[in-house]
């Protein structure tokens, strides 16, 4: 009796098991199922999916070879998509035509094109009347230079807000171009490791090879007020009445940084929507005052054009380059006009105002 009972027990415990192994084979296949059906589902669009989608979802029209390749060009994600709206995702364009969307990307293209001389030579020029003016002072070694012509803060009530944020910005400051004169050591070829390898001070030109555009703008912000000031009297955009202590060149500096950076990395500028800058009404008003250009706020790109205008023109820059570019925008303005169908989308992108504000930097330009 008892072994038919020990019998019956195994036969169950085993019964049981098979159940139990059927039932985790079957859970198995179901999450293979599901994992197939999920990435079936995720599976990316061919090219021509693509153009689907976009004639189907977007209501764009799109077809052909040469469209296809235009838009292997351009890429979906970042181009395609990029180029239907202005700065956020839900201000989208009024656009019908693949041809559109190419007429945007041709003229960011073209743009990057257009500004990166005069944004690189804003860059050079900067760095260079900020070396002259240090290079005046006995402390022309960088070390020197970041205890001695840094005391920006210094013009602020000791303990005061804009005091501890001045020097916040200070440390800060110092601590990125110990990281930077760090890393230039690396590289063997590099100024700063002959100087440093040969035990000799780092001069501050050698300092500036390492800096970015922002950097250097930091470093302009931290100066010493009447050191700022002199470089700003250099370059002829002093202002002692509006801005004593000349603050107003760093901002201006990191305005042309961003586009600079959008340049720099392959990032669309025609809509400006880089921007990161803070731009204080002062800014404004200042640059409209000193070029009669109005509604400057730099939500365009013809407001970019007219600051480094603004800068070549006191640095006495021969008018024929300056004409050349503010003609050179203008045609890819003109050109861009006669692609976009809708008007209202074309001057989401430009301004609404550009041709008034392009015909009052060729009058700024010849006086």
């Amino acid at each position: 009796m008892v072994a038919k009972t020990i019998q019956l027990c195994y036969i169950i415990i085993i019964k049981i098991l098979i159940i139990y192994t059927i039932l985790t084979l079957l859970n198995r296949v179901m999450i293979n199922l599901n994992f197939l059906g999920a990435a079936m589902m995720t599976k990316g669009k061919t090219i021509n999916g693509l153009m689907k989608h976009i004639r189907d979802k977007h209501g764009i029209s799109i077809d052909g070879s040469r469209q296809k390749r235009e838009l292997m060009q351009m890429g979906y994600y970042h181009g395609y998509k990029r180029y239907r709206y202005v700065k956020k995702k839900h201000n989208k364009l009024n656009l019908s035509d693949f041809s559109e969307i190419k007429a945007i990307y041709d003229f960011d293209i073209k743009l990057k094109g257009l500004f990166y001389r005069p944004v690189i030579d804003f860059e050079i020029l900067v760095n260079n009347y900020c070396i002259d003016v240090l290079s005046a002072n006995k402390d022309t070694d960088f070390e020197s230079a970041m205890n001695n012509l840094l005391t920006n803060h210094n013009r602020y009530t000791s303990g005061s807000k804009n005091y501890n944020n001045a020097y916040k910005n200070l440390l800060f400051l110092k601590n990125k171009i110990h990281g930077k004169i760090a890393s230039a050591y690396k590289n063997s070829e590099n100024p700063i490791a002959h100087f440093v390898n040969t035990s000799r001070n780092i001069p501050i030109w050698a300092l500036f090879e390492t800096l970015s555009l922002g950097d250097t703008a930091n470093f302009i912000k931290a100066l010493d007020v009447s050191l700022r000031t002199k470089m700003m009297k250099n370059i002829g955009i002093y202002d002692p009445i509006h801005d004593p202590s000349g603050d107003r060149i760093t901002n201006h500096i990191y305005i042309i940084k961003d586009i600079r950076n959008s340049i720099a990395h392959d990032i669309p500028v025609f809509d400006c929507g880089f921007i990161t800058a803070k731009i204080d009404q002062k800014i404004s008003s200042n640059l409209e005052n000193e070029t009669s250009v109005k509604n400057l706020k730099f939500s365009f790109i013809i407001d970019y054009m007219v600051l480094l205008i603004y800068y070549f023109k006191k640095l006495k820059t021969a008018k024929s380059v300056l004409r050349k570019y503010i003609n050179d925008l203008e045609n890819m303005i003109k050109e861009l006009e006669v692609n976009i169908n809708d008007k209202s989308s074309f001057f989401k992108i430009v301004g609404s105002d550009v041709y008034n504000k392009i015909n009052l930097v060729k009058t700024y330009i010849s006086k």
